[in-house]
């Protein structure tokens, strides 16, 4: 697939003249001051991954194209000029998930990329008191890089009856998939699917009998392991059938589900403390362009020589260089299998409310 990403940029608010791009119109995505010669990444703008504000961030779901700081980062380094984009970018409104397959089966004829990026934290808080706990037991450093513990949310119930944060970080996405393996199995070349899961992902924050975690408080974390559990179970069943799927962990990034964590002046308060954390915590990335290390380096990689049961860290030491870390997943397979025929159960009952759609 080629993609002249113009006309994107011109549905967000930016126009090429000269060479460089330049806004039109009020975005809240704002899109790389690219330039026909390379730019430098300290050049870049700031970076935003949210859609416009004319719905809620979880009606909006990124199919077939990374994350925007990948492609920030590619085209800094030169490596993903603007002008030869081997893929097409598809920011869709979606009430359900089904409504963003509509066009897909026709529009192309095969998929080689595609990034699983939407995901929500809604209503964040944290639990100061089990910071105190971690601080007095030696556990801070590990709960500051995993939140183990210390992140909390409250879910809800969306349109379709399905909780919320569940729905917006995997199920979305595991529809997709689902209505597009003609396109992503079977071709020439490898397909690839590219997870964005995290450090915060927890087995005791899921649960099999509870897997949307309607009853829990640490839905984000449970997504995030049922994410893990459901790209080791596509690999093992699709790999022959040439598509691989990885998982990778952006570290911390200060994005706009962050500073919703925390009062904005007390992030510009901490902010110094979590440079200085970097040297200890190589997982603090902090920024968009150092999290999507992980993202870019698999881009390049030959998906038949990574490990399967590997999530692909974007790590930043203390100095500023960027490098990835692969560690092993803490997943069993066998529940791994069972949740997949859950995740196949509640497919097949969506389908049936709302199969009229893909007719």
């Amino acid at each position: 697939m080629i993609f002249n990403p113009r006309a994107l940029a011109a549905a967000w608010g930016w126009r090429c003249a000269g060479g460089c791009w330049r806004r039109t119109a009020a975005s809240t995505c704002a899109w790389p001051a690219a330039t026909r010669s390379r730019p430098r990444p300290r050049a870049m703008p700031s970076w935003s991954c949210t859609p416009p504000r004319r719905s809620p961030p979880w009606r909006w779901t990124w199919a077939a194209w990374p994350p925007c700081c990948v492609l920030r980062r590619s085209c800094a380094a030169g490596e993903w000029p603007l002008h030869a984009c081997p893929l097409h970018a598809c920011p869709v409104p979606t009430p359900s998930p089904l409504t963003l397959l509509l066009p897909s089966p026709r529009r192309f004829q095969r998929l080689d990329f595609v990034y699983l990026n939407a995901g929500i934290m809604p209503n964040p808080h944290v639990n100061f008191k089990a910071l105190w706990k971690g601080l007095l037991t030696g556990k801070l450093l590990h709960m500051l890089t995993t939140a183990e513990g210390v992140m909390t949310q409250t879910d809800r119930l969306n349109g379709d009856g399905l909780q919320e944060v569940f729905a917006t970080n995997l199920f979305g996405h595991f529809i997709l998939i689902r209505q597009l393996e003609s396109l992503l199995c079977g071709n020439e070349k490898p397909s690839r699917l590219i997870w964005t899961s995290s450090s915060n992902a927890r087995e005791s924050a899921f649960s099999l009998s509870d897997y949307q975690h309607a009853k829990g408080q640490e839905s984000y974390s449970s997504s995030k392991y049922a994410t893990d559990l459901t790209s080791v179970v596509l690999n093992r069943k699709l790999n022959k059938q040439g598509l691989y799927s990885s998982v990778v962990c952006p570290g911390l990034v200060m994005s706009n589900m962050t500073y919703r964590i925390l009062p904005v002046f007390l992030w510009t308060l901490l902010m110094p403390i979590m440079w200085l954390i970097r040297f200890f915590a190589k997982t603090y990335t902090l920024t968009p362009f150092n999290g999507a290390e992980a993202h870019v380096w698999l881009f390049k990689q030959k998906p038949e020589y990574l490990d399967v049961l590997a999530k692909y860290h974007s790590c930043t030491s203390g100095l500023g260089k960027n490098y990835v870390e692969p560690r092993k997943m803490d997943v069993d397979e066998e529940t791994a299998e069972k949740f997949y025929q859950k995740l196949l159960e509640l497919e097949e009952q969506t389908l049936e409310r709302y199969g009229d759609l893909l007719d």
